[in-house]
């Protein structure tokens, strides 16, 4: 229901451990702080499967659904990526594809990426608060495209907005997780050597 995917980097990063953590992961494509805080994705299917809850709601005792209280009680890291969704970074691509360049908005999208940092501060403080003695690490938005005129349906310029608007995001995120009190991973290179353009994509 959320496309939550065995290859995704919570994923990944649990398998990585010795011995390997157990992963209970409430992703859902498509959220928005909203969605983590106060609304359920999936509300109306009459029955708990993934989004059915605010995301949150899985993090604490109160009626965890997917999770027992000795779960949540020996919870050590909680990875949270949010944000890129409350940007509009969907409508961003999608623009990215049209004839016209996305780049020429390009102000007004970095002024709402940056516009959302109390959004965030308030989602990553209430993550924290509800988690207890968790670590919360709060995970980046890797660059996913070099800027090369690989001929790969969009220009240069636009490649250049792409991978500026990401970095103008990611720094919002680093302020608000410090506001906040919590850490943030420094995945942000993960895909170096194999973005779009790159010789090994």
């Amino acid at each position: 229901t959320c496309r939550r995917a065995a290859t995704s980097y919570a994923a990944l990063a649990a398998l990585g451990q010795q011995p390997a953590l157990q992963l209970h992961s409430f992703a859902c494509s498509g959220a928005t702080v909203a969605d983590v805080l106060n609304s359920a994705q999936k509300p109306n299917n009459g029955g708990p499967i993934a989004g059915w809850l605010p995301q949150l709601s899985n993090l604490t005792s109160t009626a965890p659904v997917f999770m027992t209280p000795d779960d949540l009680g020996a919870t050590r890291v909680v990875l949270v990526s949010v944000g890129g969704n409350d940007t509009g970074f969907s409508t961003i691509i999608t623009a990215c594809l049209l004839p016209s360049s996305c780049a020429d908005d390009q102000p007004a999208w970095f002024a709402k990426a940056e516009s959302l940092e109390p959004i965030f501060v308030q989602a990553y403080e209430k993550i924290d608060e509800a988690t207890g003695d968790a670590t919360v690490v709060v995970v980046p938005y890797p660059q996913f495209v070099d800027v090369t005129d690989c001929g790969k349906a969009i220009s240069l310029d636009e490649y250049q907005f792409v991978v500026d608007f990401i970095e103008v995001l990611n720094n919002t995120i680093a302020r608000a997780a410090s506001a906040a009190g919590v850490l943030v991973a420094d995945t942000r290179h993960t895909f170096d050597g194999h973005r779009q353009c790159d010789r090994e994509p």
